[in-house]
C-alpha cells in the first residue's frame, strides 16, 4: 500500500510564532501559534523552516482553543504538564494528566510527554506491550532531561509535523560494525567500518530524511569506527569520583581509545552534530534503563532528544540482537509514507522482531511521515531468517568452537594474535586426534585439557560477549518470556538460536533489560551466576570432569580487565563459590563466568561494581 504524499505546494508552509506570548496556548486566524520564550527556541524554528523550505512568520497570538481530535496527549510528572498541554494544542488533540504509569487509562494515549526520570521500565512496557498484543500503532514519546529541553522538543516536533511528506528525501545507512563491504542493491549507500572518519562525520550532519545507525553501544557512548566514538558526555564537565558513572568519569580515561578524556576529544563526536528528520538508532541500550548500573542519566538518547536538529528517534531497549537486514521492512514502510507509529508497530510484530525478541520505541510524533525516499524499492529483503533451521544431530560443540575462533580472525583486537593462534592450533590437534580415534579426554587423553586451557586463555583476553561474533551464524530465532533474572529479579527474555553449523546444538541467550545477556550457552545448559558481596555463586548443574573455567571482570578500559581461574573441589568437580583474591577494577564492570565443558562454551554474566557488588 502506498500512502498519500505531498509532491508540490502552491505556497510555502508557514510556522506561526509569537516571541512575546501572553499565554501558553495561542491562536491566530484559526491556526495554532508557537509561543517562543528564548533565542534558542526561535533559532531552532528558523533553522527548521529553512531546511524544510518553509517560512517562519512572527505574529501576535491571542489566547484561544481549537477543535480537538479523539487522540490524547498525556503528561506524566509535574514538569511535563505545561509542555504536554502545549503539544496537545499545537497538534489538535485532547490533553490530560496521569500521575504515573498506572493511571494512563483508556483509550491508550497517542503521545506521552514526560521527563527522563519517568522513563521507567513499566512505562515502556505499557506503551509497547509484547508483539502478541496486536498493536496497530505505537504511541509517541516526547521526553527530555530538563524542562527547557522538553519545551524545545515539543515546539520542534510539532513544527516538523507541519511538513509531513515534503522536504529532503535522502536516506543514509551507517553500519560501522560491518567488517567489509557487502554486495548490495545500489541505494542507500552503506557506510561500513572502512568508511573514513571524515566521511562518517559528514554523513551524520547531512540532514537526511532517514538516518539509520547500526552499531555497538552501552547507552552512554557508541562505536562509529576505529577512530571515532559518539559520546554523550563530550560537552559535560568531568567530575572525578562521581558515583556509579561510566569509566571515564571515575578514571579520566576514555575506554574506547585508551587515552585521557582531553586527548580523546579529537576522536569523539557530539550527538549535537547529527542532523536528521528520523534517526533509527539500532544499538544496545538505545533507551538507558533507570536504576541500571549507571546512575540515572540521559545517555545518548537524552542527547539525541535534546538536539534541535533530530525530529524523531526510533530505538530499542536493553541488549539488541541486530541482524543485518532486520530493519529493511521498516525502511520500506517509511519510504512509502507510512506514519512513524504504524511503521514501528508493524516492525515490532514482524517475524524477525518477534524471533529476536527485540522491541522498538518511538520518540517523536506518531502521525508524522516522510517524503518518498530515493531508491527505496532497491532495498534488499531479509533473507537470513527465511532459511530453514539446521538439523541437530549430536551435541558435538567442536564445530561451534572452530567457527567462533575462525570468525575472531576477522575482527581481532590488537595483541591477541598469539593467543588466538594457540587456541586454533589446539582445536585443530584435538579434532585430528578425535578423528583418528585417539583419546582426547579422560585418564588417557590430554589434548582436551590443552584445548580448554588455550581457548579459555583467549576468551579471558577477548572478553565475555562472544554472541557478538557467533550471531552471524544464526539461521532462526525464537524468543519467549523467561524466568527471573539472577541479578535483579526482573523477568527475562529467552531466545533460542538455531545455527547454520551442522551438528551443533542450538544456543540459548537469556537477557534482561537491566543486566544485559546473563546467559550465552548451549540450549541444555542451566548455569546462572549470582553475586553476594565479593563472593560469586554458581547455580545449576556443575561438571565433574573435563572442564576449565574462569571468572572475568571486564572493565570499560580493557587494559584493566582481569580474570582468575575458577577453583576445583577435591574430587575434580567445579566449585560452587569463589571469592577473587584482589580488588576489582574501577567503574562499571561486566562480571562473567566462562566455562569450557568438554568443547562446549558457557558464559553467564552480570553487571557489577567494585564498591557495591551487583549494582542493579
Amino acid at each position: 500500500m502506498r500512502y498519500p504524499q505531498v509532491t508540490a505546494l502552491s505556497q510555502a508552509i508557514e510556522i506561526l510564532a509569537d516571541r512575546a506570548p501572553c499565554a501558553p496556548c495561542l491562536v491566530h486566524h484559526g491556526q495554532p501559534v508557537f509561543p517562543v520564550y528564548s533565542n534558542k527556541e526561535w533559532h531552532a524554528l528558523v533553522d527548521l523552516a529553512e531546511r524544510m523550505g518553509g517560512v517562519l512568520r512572527e505574529v501576535i497570538g491571542v489566547p484561544g482553543e481549537l477543535s480537538v481530535s479523539s487522540e490524547t496527549v498525556i503528561a506524566i510528572g509535574k514538569d511535563a504538564v505545561g509542555p504536554a498541554e502545549l503539544y496537545a494544542h499545537l497538534t489538535g488533540r485532547d490533553y490530560r494528566l496521569a500521575k504515573d504509569v498506572e493511571h494512563l487509562g483508556k483509550p491508550p494515549p497517542r503521545v506521552v510527554v514526560t521527563t527522563m526520570p519517568f522513563l521507567s521500565d513499566s512505562l515502556m512496557d505499557a506503551l509497547c506491550p509484547s508483539a502478541n498484543a496486536a498493536q496497530p500503532t505505537v504511541p509517541g514519546i516526547l521526553c527530555a532531561a530538563t524542562l527547557e529541553a522538553l519545551r524545545l522538543r515539543v515546539l520542534y516536533t510539532a513544527a516538523l509535523s507541519l511538513f509531513n511528506g515534503v522536504g529532503p528525501a535522502e536516506s543514509i545507512d551507517l553500519r560501522p560494525i560491518e567488517l567489509a563491504p557487502i554486495k548490495r542493491a545500489p541505494a542507500p549507500k552503506i557506510y561500513d567500518s572502512e568508511t573514513p572518519s571524515a566521511e562518517v562525520r559528514r554523513r551524520l550532519a547531512a540532514d537526511a530524511a532517514l538516518l539509520m545507525i547500526n552499531t555497538h553501544s552501552d547507552g552512554v557512548d557508541a562505536f562509529l569506527g576505529p577512530d571515532l566514538t559518539l559520546c554523550s558526555l563530550l560537552e559535560k564537565p568531568l567530575r572525578e569520583g562521581e558515583g556509579n558513572g561510566p569509566y571515564c568519569r571515575e578514571s579520566g580515561i576514555c575506554h574506547r581509545h585508551g587515552v585521557s578524556v582531553a586527548t580523546a576529544r579529537e576522536y569523539l563526536v557530539d550527538p549535537a552534530e547529527i542532523t536528521a528528520r528520523v534517526l533509527i538508532w539500532s544499538a544496545c541500550y538505545g533507551v538507558l534503563a533507570q536504576h541500571s548500573i549507571y546512575d540515572a542519566m540521559p545517555g545518548l538518547l537524552g542527547s539525541f532528544l535534546q538536539a534541535d536538529a533530530i525530529g524523531a528517534v526510533i530505538a530499542t531497549r536493553g541488549v539488541s540482537f541486530s541482524l543485518r537486514n532486520q530493519l529493511d521492512g521498516l525502511y520500506h514502510d517509511l519510504s512509502q509514507g507510512m506514519p512513524l507509529g504504524d511503521a514501528v508497530a508493524r516492525l515490532n510484530q514482524s517475524r524477525s522482531a518477534i524471533d529476536s525478541g527485540v522491541r522498538f520505541y518511538l520518540f517523536g510524533e506518531p502521525n508524522a511521515y516522510l517524503p518518498n525516499l530515493r531508491h527505496a524499492s532497491d532495498r534488499p529483503g531479509n533473507r537470513l531468517l527465511d532459511m530453514p533451521p539446521t538439523d541437530e544431530k549430536e551435541y558435538l560443540e567442536l564445530a561451534f568452537l572452530k567457527a567462533y575462533l575462525s570468525a575472531c580472525v576477522l575482527n581481532l583486537p590488537e595483541g591477541l594474535d598469539h593467543h588466538l593462534r594457540l587456541a586454533i592450533e589446539a582445536v585443530q590437534l584435538y579434532e585430528y586426534q578425535y578423528w583418528l580415534g585417539a583419546p582426547v579426554d579422560g585418564d588417557q587423553g590430554v589434548q582436551g585439557d590443552i584445548l580448554r586451557k588455550n581457548v579459555l586463555d583467549f576468551l579471558m583476553r577477548r572478553g565475555s560477549g562472544i554472541f557478538h561474533v557467533w550471531l552471524a551464524f544464526a539461521v532462526t530465532m525464537h524468543s519467549e518470556e523467561g524466568q527471573s533474572c539472577p541479578g535483579c529479579g526482573r523477568t527475562t527474555t529467552v531466545t533460542q538460536v538455531d545455527l547454520r553449523i551442522p551438528g551443533v546444538s542450538a544456543r540459548r541467550l537469556v537477557r534482561c533489560v537491566r543486566c544485559g545477556v546473563v546467559r550465552d550457552a548451549p540450549i541444555w545448559s542451566d548455569l546462572a551466576l549470582k553475586i553476594d558481596g565479593e563472593r560469586f555463586l554458581l547455580c545449576g548443574r556443575r561438571p565433574k570432569r573435563d572442564w576449565a573455567a574462569c571468572l572475568h571482570l571486564g572493565c570499560q578500559n580493557e587494559r584493566e580487565s582481569t580474570a582468575w581461574e575458577w577453583p576445583a573441589l577435591g574430587d575434580g568437580s567445579l566449585a560452587e563459590t569463589f571469592k577473587p583474591p584482589q580488588p576489582w577494577p574501577k567503574g562499571p564492570l561486566r562480571i562473567a563466568f566462562m566455562l569450557l565443558e568438554g568443547t562446549a562454551v558457557h558464559v553467564v554474566s552480570l553487571p557489577g561494581r567494585r564498591d557495591s557488588g551487583a549494582a542493579l
